[in-house]
């Protein structure tokens, strides 16, 4: 969480960094899915972004989140990616 907010110096990028923590390696939810916030370039920390986009085929699946402990963890993760809270951390020094 703190490594997203101190690379993105806006609140929508945060958002979705945020929302990529939680989801990235979460079970029982499509790979597109799981997938959809992390940045989508060649270069992308998420392997399955940069293999879609270079049309390779090396990324492995690695779930190591049960979709029971998402769930339990996903209103914490909604109230730190709030507007009011992300506005507080522009600076990118959080």
């Amino acid at each position: 969480y703190g490594i997203e907010i101190r690379q993105n110096k806006h609140v929508y990028a945060m958002k979705k960094a945020v929302g990529a923590v939680l989801f990235h390696c979460s079970e029982n939810i499509t790979e597109e899915e799981r997938h959809k916030y992390g940045p989508h370039t060649k270069d992308s920390w998420c392997k399955w972004q940069s293999n879609k986009i270079a049309g390779k085929s090396t990324y492995t699946t690695k779930i190591t989140l049960p979709a029971a402990i998402r769930d339990e963890l996903k209103p914490n993760f909604q109230e730190l990616s709030e507007d009011a809270l992300l506005n507080k951390c522009l600076h990118g020094l959080t």
